[in-house]
């Protein structure tokens, strides 16, 4: 199940200290140190949490915002490179994922406050509805949402990045 293993993937077991880092979490950091110091964020502090997948590495600060970008575009393409520079340095895997300012779980619960919205209003209205196009972890929450709904159903259509969800009936 993809989609379960995506919503776990983030919840915190822990949080640790960079000494703590496996090798693979460290090249990540050290590659996402440099990519925020070129984006000319100076004011930026940075905490670690073990999670079931890996490590999550969080952004806080006052120049933290600006790394988030449209809908977390930014932010996710700062983690795929971190992810990409680190495999490179060799060491067990370990999946590394990124937050900056609490925004994925913020994104998460608006995303399931949209889901259940849009599932009643199709219940109510009895007429399909689409969302807006998101990427496959923000998809994969409100399939996960509109499951709990009992007289709904949800289905992904289009393709990357335009991607996006039907609710129907």
């Amino acid at each position: 199940m993809k989609e379960i293993e995506e919503e776990t993937e983030n919840v915190i077991l822990e949080m640790i200290t960079e000494d703590q880092l496996p090798e693979r979490a460290v090249n990540s950091f050290t590659f996402l140190k440099q990519i925020v110091e070129a984006y000319g964020a100076k004011e930026v502090t940075y905490q670690f949490a073990k999670t079931e997948r890996g490590v999550c590495i969080q952004i806080g600060g006052e120049d933290a915002p600006m790394l988030i970008g449209k809908r977390g575009e930014l932010m996710d393409a700062i983690q795929y490179l971190c992810t990409v520079g680190s495999s490179r340095e060799g060491g067990d895997y370990c999946r590394v994922s990124l937050d900056v300012e609490g925004y994925r779980s913020r994104r998460e619960t608006a995303l399931r406050a949209l889901a259940a919205k849009t599932a009643n209003k199709v219940k109510k209205n009895r007429r399909s509805m689409s969302l807006e196009p998101m990427n496959p972890y923000e998809r994969a929450i409100v399939h996960s949402e509109v499951q709990k709904i009992e007289g709904v159903d949800s289905h992904s259509v289009g393709s990357e990045p335009r991607r996006k969800v039907i609710i129907t009936l």
